[in-house]
């Protein structure tokens, strides 16, 4: 929970939205599977277009917990 220790607020802040955007993408896989014979062309593209700036923040994300907050380990 951000705000509750600032020790920690910078692990909850990257944590939190990454969680947030993998329930997004849950979300978006489970609509396309449920509706997998209504997919359409638009859907597709529409997922493509939210995928990289995902993939960026999520690689930059992961990048941060290793290289500079459990660099020390």
């Amino acid at each position: 929970e951000y705000g509750r220790d600032w020790a920690l607020d910078s692990f909850a802040v990257t944590h939190n939205a990454v969680r947030a955007e993998l329930g997004d993408l849950y979300g978006i896989v489970v609509s396309m599977v449920k509706r997998k014979d209504t997919v359409t062309l638009e859907d597709i593209e529409n997922f493509f277009v939210w995928w990289p700036p995902f993939a960026s923040f999520l690689k930059d994300a992961l990048f941060i917990d290793h290289q500079v907050r459990f660099a020390f380990l």
